[in-house]
């Protein structure tokens, strides 16, 4: 545990080799690079935070936002004793690696966004039919606590393809870790809530922001699950298009999250990305695979 920007912050670093920081999402837990982060740690030195507000790390009413999270993820990386590191982020966690790589370039030599937040033009409330659809699930997974079967039917469609395939038992156990943030996981709620509320709900700053992206210059690489419920893979497109040197790969078996549906496929995707020559990446590249 590190105070990070006047934050107790559960971080998981291990490896050695060029660093890797891994950025999960609204909701989620640092277990949602799992399969990655075993993956990777053989050839890199591999840091996962639990973000201010989720999993074991502190929550309560910090000023949540994208300046939030990025002046806490250069404190983090001050006290790591990292200059410079490849960035893998998922959803929000992806929105908080661009904001980074805007703000401190020179810190910031390789992205990985994976259904990534503030690439394209949506919010993830472009899932709200799915949500208000199975929202009685949601109400009594709340009441029961029973994720068989009541939270499985709420994010198949929306954050996984497969409720019975790998993502099963880290999505329970991250359920059960942001329970403990405040009544009914309150304070992992709100930290998404209120960065998209400040940063992304006005069509005019996403749209700003998209602009901006132009001025990230590092190699990138888009990672997108096909069936993503919540921010369609015309987000990816639209990123691809932004970004100047930026390939998309498409998962074709997953949803919100490849790198928990497809892992073995994921991670060597990604290792492959990671320890290829930067000049590889360009944006006419799309490899895009079983479409």
């Amino acid at each position: 545990m590190m105070q990070v920007n006047q934050v107790r912050t559960a971080v998981f670093d291990e490896g050695e080799g060029s660093p890797v920081v891994m950025l999960h999402g609204m909701a989620a837990t640092s277990d949602i690079w799992h399969y990655s982060f075993d993956a990777l740690k053989d050839r890199h030195r591999v840091v996962a935070p639990d973000l201010p507000g989720h999993g074991r790390s502190e929550g309560s009413a910090k000023p949540y936002g994208l300046g939030f999270y990025t002046r806490w993820l250069d404190d983090l990386l001050d006290q790591l004793g990292i200059d410079r590191t490849a960035i893998l982020g998922n959803s929000m966690g992806g929105a908080i690696g661009l904001s980074y790589a805007l703000d401190h370039r020179e810190r910031v030599d390789r992205l990985v966004m994976v259904d990534a937040l503030g690439l394209g033009p949506d919010l993830p409330g472009a899932g709200i039919g799915h949500v208000l659809r199975n929202l009685p699930n949601f109400i009594r997974l709340l009441t029961t606590r029973q994720m068989d079967p009541y939270l499985f039917r709420y994010l198949r469609g929306l954050v996984i393809v497969d409720p019975q395939g790998p993502a099963r038992p880290v999505l329970e156990k991250m359920f059960r870790l942001n329970l403990k943030q405040g009544p009914l996981g309150f304070w992992s709620a709100w930290a998404g809530t209120r960065l998209l509320l400040e940063d992304f709900l006005s069509p005019a700053r996403r749209r700003q922001f998209n602009q901006r992206l132009q001025d990230i210059d590092v190699p990138t690489l888009i990672a997108w699950g096909l069936h993503d419920g919540l921010l369609p893979v015309r987000n990816a497109e639209a990123g691809q298009q932004n970004l100047p040197h930026a390939r998309l790969e498409v998962f074709t078996r997953s949803a919100h999250s490849p790198m928990l549906e497809e892992p073995d496929r994921f991670a060597e995707v990604v290792a492959a990305f990671l320890e290829g020559p930067i000049d590889a990446v360009s944006k006419q590249d799309s490899q895009e695979d079983d479409r």
